[in-house]
């Protein structure tokens, strides 16, 4: 029976694919890394590594890890491109802050911080660079 405590990293993934920023918990990443290192944990006490259970676990590791770093790759991607545009926005006129807010709160505390430092740098360079050129 699914430990209902598990967070299911391929259904993240799967939602992950759509344009969006799917929302969630604060404390995802942590949960994903402890999930990941109990996984570990479990394959270690195993005496026989040539056993079905074994190789259960250790596939489901795999497929966890893979999951986890496509969930990274995809939202990191999302969360550039978001950065991007809100500092292209920004030296226009004022960013649309509902849209931004609803971005925001779609990230983790993680992905806020990665967020907020590269809007700030973008911002920073496009109000540099527009500034020399015109």
């Amino acid at each position: 029976m699914p430990d209902p405590s598990r967070i299911n990293l391929n259904d993240i993934l799967r939602e992950e694919r759509k344009s969006k920023l799917i929302p969630l918990e604060n404390d995802f990443y942590d949960r994903a890394s402890k999930q990941i290192r109990e996984l570990e944990d479990e394959k270690r006490k195993i005496e026989d590594n040539y056993g079905t259970k074994y190789a259960i676990i250790e596939a489901d590791l795999k497929t966890s890890r893979e999951a986890l770093e496509g969930i990274i790759h995809r939202r990191t991607t999302k969360i550039i491109k978001e950065a991007r545009y809100n500092a292209e926005i920004s030296s226009l006129h004022s960013p649309s802050r509902s849209k931004e807010k609803q971005d925001i709160d779609s990230m983790t505390q993680e992905e806020r911080r990665l967020y907020e430092r590269l809007l700030g740098l973008l911002t920073e360079y496009r109000t540099e660079l527009l500034e020399k050129i015109f």
